[in-house]
């Protein structure tokens, strides 16, 4: 009896000896690190003589308030718009005289440096004032205000250059953005869009626009790049944690923090975003630091998960909505180029535009469903879409649902 017992507890004794040399195996080998996402080098900070950011900071600072109703300028008293553009027409002349002297030159994109950054990329998870940008947005509401009386007074040439001006600014803070940035400066495009769309006298609506309209192919260079400045910021959060936890004991750290997991968790995560972001949005799951993702199997890694899904924003409905404004991007210029050929808004005349320019629903991957009216689909009216993407922080409540396109528009 006495050697059965001695014989069960080696054997014990070995199984316990064999899962601690394992879990010591895995340990190691989930600590090695075999990613280095900087090297990509996407995005390279701003040059140091690039001050256009700056410039518009100070114009937009002068800029306190907006329109009471926006982007819908035609719901507010002509003489309060009148009242909101003289009280800042001080910056509105500033602004004008910067972008006449070089300004329109300084927001175009940087042939000549095209990976360098336009502001300071923004660290959020030791995050700094970035409120400027919101000045930003004032003072493009300000040019749009300005367009909008001067095409009501019949000043076609300088209503035309304020909404230029709105367009070129949107397009100029989504050059090489970070997230936060891209977050708040595609509103912008939306709403220079929307104004072009709803407010601009008909004979503007000319092809002349459209390369100034949201597309595929910005949202994609606007979304690689962000999403590594932000991931590149996490690799650099990984070496502040281990820091952090510089109080706790060796074998605290050992057994809930490893840094090079930490490291390859967000390559693998980068990897896959890349692959989300190039697909049809309504086949992705970008909650990608959950804890019931599978980039945490066997991470030996508590502490680090549950400080990657603290810190890491959910990006899904800040893609869907950049995604929208790039739908809404598609029908405009399916309708200018109606327009341009003097054909109606006709079923098939949109389908043969949708077919001729290439263009493909981003949350389906197919091309545009076009109802029998020849409305563009982008999803159903009951969609659970619209009750995920309008939000408060998306000002275009004027085209808060499917925004039909009769063919008697124009």
């Amino acid at each position: 009896m006495k050697g059965f017992l001695r014989k069960g507890c080696l054997v014990l004794l070995g199984l316990l000896c064999l899962g601690v040399v394992s879990f010591l195996f895995l340990r190691v080998l989930n600590s090695r690190s075999d990613s280095d996402l900087s090297a990509h080098a996407l995005v390279l900070p701003p040059l140091p003589e690039d001050r256009a950011a700056a410039m518009l900071d100070q114009f937009g600072g002068m800029v306190q308030t907006s329109p009471e109703r926006y982007p819908d300028y035609r719901q507010n008293k002509r003489e309060d718009l009148i009242a909101f553009r003289a009280q800042y027409s001080e910056s509105l002349a500033a602004f004008w005289e910067w972008y006449d002297h070089g300004g329109r030159q300084a927001l175009a994109p940087q042939t000549e440096a095209p990976k360098r950054a336009r502001f300071p990329v923004f660290d959020w998870i030791n995050p700094n004032d970035r409120m400027p940008i919101i000045k930003q947005r004032r003072l493009t509401r300000l040019l749009l205000v300005h367009a909008f009386l001067e095409y009501e007074d019949g000043r076609l040439e300088e209503g035309r250059r304020a909404l230029t001006a709105s367009f070129e600014i949107g397009r100029f803070m989504l050059q090489n953005p970070d997230m936060l940035l891209a977050l708040l400066a595609f509103p912008i495009l939306e709403e220079s869009q929307y104004f072009l769309s709803e407010l601009a006298p008909a004979f503007e609506r000319t092809l002349d626009w459209s390369p100034l309209l949201a597309d595929r192919a910005l949202f994609l260079d606007v979304w690689h790049k962000a999403f590594w400045l932000s991931t590149v910021g996490l690799n650099e959060f990984a070496a502040d944690l281990n820091t952090e936890l510089g109080n706790k004991s060796v074998a605290f750290r050992f057994l809930t923090y490893s840094e090079g997991h930490m490291r390859n968790t967000i390559a693998r995560v980068y990897e896959t975003f890349e692959r989300d972001i190039a697909g049809p949005l309504d086949d992705a799951d970008f909650d990608y630091f959950g804890a019931d993702k599978p980039f945490n199997a066997f991470a030996f890694n508590p502490a680090g998960r549950y400080r990657l899904a603290e810190v890491f924003p959910r990006i899904e409905n800040m893609v869907g909505r950049h995604a929208l404004t790039t739908a809404r991007g598609d029908i405009l210029r399916v309708r200018l180029a109606l327009l341009h050929a003097g054909l109606p808004w006709q079923r098939d005349h949109v389908l043969d535009q949708i077919e001729t320019m290439g263009l493909r629903n981003p949350f389906s991957g197919q091309p545009y469903q076009v109802e029998p009216n020849g409305n563009i689909v982008v999803f159903a009216p009951t969609a659970p879409h619209w009750r995920r993407l309008d939000t408060a922080i998306w000002p275009t409540t004027g085209m808060a649902a499917p925004h039909p396109l009769a063919a008697d528009r124009d």
